[in-house]
């Protein structure tokens, strides 16, 4: 069974493209990375979403297809002047090297001179985090660790400050009637979609 995707949006998308990701050795589960051009009000973001590969050794796997993942967003990231925005199931710790390979800030960039930031570094350094949560009953089974696997990935700012991240958190982080939404809590950023003037 292959893996889904998909990217809804309020306003019309202009393009969109899919890639297939690197498969770990003898599991093909059809994982993708998309594009979809989103023709805003403002301006056009290129916006990309994926998720790579779940199981906790597959660090290897998850770096050959950040690889593969950067040079898709790069072969699809320009155009307009608002800075790409990457999201997505990476399954992978913050400090894992895939991460830090994917954001080229930590590390020498998956594509040279590429650079996508993770939008949780504006977050306020007392908030909940983890997007696999220990508390949530679709993962206690497994014991794992509670830890943050799903990002946000923007581009540098703009001009004048444009796609800069001004908040960023989680939501779907616990029960509505007693029902979880999802074995994983969602992440939303606000990014500014107006300059910035400065005096």
């Amino acid at each position: 069974m292959d893996i889904g995707n998909a990217v809804l949006s309020r306003w019309p998308i202009a393009a969109r493209h899919a890639a297939r990701l690197p498969a770990p050795d003898a599991d093909d589960e059809g994982r993708l990375a998309l594009h979809a051009r989103v023709q805003t009000p403002e301006h056009q973001i290129s916006f990309f979403t994926t998720q790579l590969a779940s199981p906790i050794h597959a660090s290897a796997a998850r770096c050959r297809q950040v690889r593969a993942l950067a040079g898709f967003v790069a072969a699809h990231r320009g155009g307009t002047a608002f800075p790409a925005v990457v999201t997505g199931d990476f399954n992978a710790w913050p400090d894992s090297e895939e991460i830090r390979l994917f954001g080229g800030y930590k590390t020498a960039p998956a594509v040279p001179g590429q650079v996508l930031l993770d939008a949780w570094e504006h977050a306020d350094p007392a908030a909940p985090s983890a997007t696999w949560d220990a508390s949530n009953p679709y993962v206690a089974p497994g014991f794992d660790p509670s830890v943050r696997v799903d990002y946000i990935h923007v581009g540098p700012p703009g001009p004048a400050g444009i796609g800069h991240v001004r908040s960023i958190r989680r939501t779907g982080d616990g029960p509505v009637d007693d029902v979880w939404p999802s074995d994983h809590a969602a992440v939303i950023a606000d990014l500014a979609t107006q300059p910035v003037l400065r005096q």
